[in-house]
This record gives C-alpha cells, sequence and structure tokens, in this order.
C-alpha cells in the first residue's frame, strides 16, 4: 500500500494508519522528490528526507521499515505543517501538487 505502483501519480507513505497529523510524506511517481523542493521551499517546510537524517544517502529508515524502495524514496518529499504555517500557505502546497499529479 505505501509504494507508488497504484495508477495514481501520488501515493501518501502511512496514509490509513496513525501518524503525527502535521507530517506527510509523499511520493510523486514521476518526479524525483528533491526536484520539487524548489518551488515548495517557500511556500512550506519540505524536504527530501526525515529532520533526522540530513546528509545521509542511504534513505529514511522510517521510509524502510516501511517497506518503501530506494526508487520511491528518491521520488519521496516529506511535507511539515506548523502553528506558524498559514492556511494561504497550505492552500498554495495543495494548488502546485494538484498541478503536478495532472501532469
Amino acid at each position: 500500500e505505501g509504494s507508488c505502483k497504484n495508477s495514481m501519480n501520488i501515493c501518501i507513505h502511512g496514509a490509513g494508519t496513525t501518524r503525527l497529523p502535521n507530517i506527510s510524506n509523499i511520493c510523486f511517481k514521476d518526479y524525483k522528490g528533491s526536484s520539487l523542493i524548489p518551488d515548495l521551499c517557500n511556500k512550506i517546510a519540505v524536504s527530501s528526507g526525515s529532520a533526522c537524517n540530513s546528509g545521509n544517502t542511504d534513505g529514511s529508515h522510517v521510509l524502510k521499515a516501511m517497506g518503501i524502495g530506494k526508487d520511491d524514496m528518491k521520488k519521496t518529499v516529506r511535507i511539515s505543517i506548523g502553528r506558524m504555517t498559514t492556511e494561504e500557505e497550505i492552500t498554495e502546497v495543495i494548488m502546485y501538487l494538484s498541478l503536478i499529479n495532472k501532469k
């Protein structure tokens, strides 16, 4: 369920499970995750790995434990929402991600 091998262009790792409500790991089937970061980083907290994983090229140990393969890890972006994140910023990100998903 956590892989990007479905017919949609995106999947949310851990969807349908208990997880933190303000952090999402989203796999974009047709994009390398790091290629999306420049367009998103001015709008919201975003990275291509976990906060405790910076500088590590092996991929997220959490995604590995979830059974996510290296290829899908490279297509994954972690989006975090904090108390300072505005509704406008969230709307902008949703609009951008919707456009990406339609391509």
